[in-house]
């Protein structure tokens, strides 16, 4: 149901605090998982990739019907999301809730690299992005001391992203572009590996600054 307030789901008041619980107890998961994964990973083909999704559910909905009516595990291939799931679009609080549930479904065959707006500094900037910033739309569904929470609990999961991703070891795979410090002589793809995790600021070092903003 379409809401006056510009979000895109209206929650019945009994069952907010259950999907509040339920989002929260996924993303602590999806965090225990993308923790123990690679800084960058390594993945086989048949692999589809996605670009920004960008709380746009109608796209994320259209690419389920085409490519995984029955589910991941049931479709050929891996699936791998170049970030940026949240902001701009009406319905990040959905859309990040199903990506993650997916993740713990097919933690291995639902592979997600970091954007830009999975960062605190961007997804959590009200002033630029209104009611299409992710933090603004916590706070529409869950409140606002609870829309806070639910908004620092899937960043907590997002300071665990990979930050890039390679397929067969000949595509390599990430949201912003190729980082500076990847073209000096003698530079390896070893470098993204050695980034720590969690990673709570894109601006950390100019290599995951450029890897996610390029």
């Amino acid at each position: 149901a379409g809401r006056p307030d510009g979000a895109a789901f209206a929650l019945a008041p009994e069952s907010v605090a259950a999907v509040r619980d339920t989002i929260i107890i996924v993303a602590q998961h999806c965090k225990r998982l993308t923790s123990q994964e690679p800084r960058m990973l390594s993945i086989a083909s048949p692999c589809h990739v996605f670009g920004d999704i960008h709380g746009n559910l109608a796209d994320l909905t259209f690419f389920r019907e085409m490519l995984w009516p029955a589910g991941p595990r049931a479709a050929a291939g891996n699936f791998l999301f170049l970030g940026d799931f949240v902001d701009r679009g009406a319905e990040s609080v959905v859309v990040i809730a199903y990506i993650m549930a997916l993740k713990v479904l097919n933690p291995s065959k639902w592979l997600l690299i970091r954007g830009n707006h999975e960062t605190r500094e961007v997804n959590g900037n009200v002033a630029h992005y209104g009611a299409g910033s992710f933090l603004s739309q916590c706070v529409s569904m869950f409140g606002d001391e609870d829309g806070h929470l639910v908004w620092e609990v899937v960043n907590n999961f997002f300071d665990t992203l990979p930050l890039a991703a390679t397929i067969d070891d000949r595509i390599f795979c990430t949201h912003g572009g190729i980082p500076r410090a990847l073209c000096e002589p003698g530079a390896t793809l070893d470098l993204i590996q050695q980034v720590e995790c969690p990673l709570r600021s894109a601006h950390s070092s100019q290599l995951v600054y450029d890897l996610l903003w390029s």
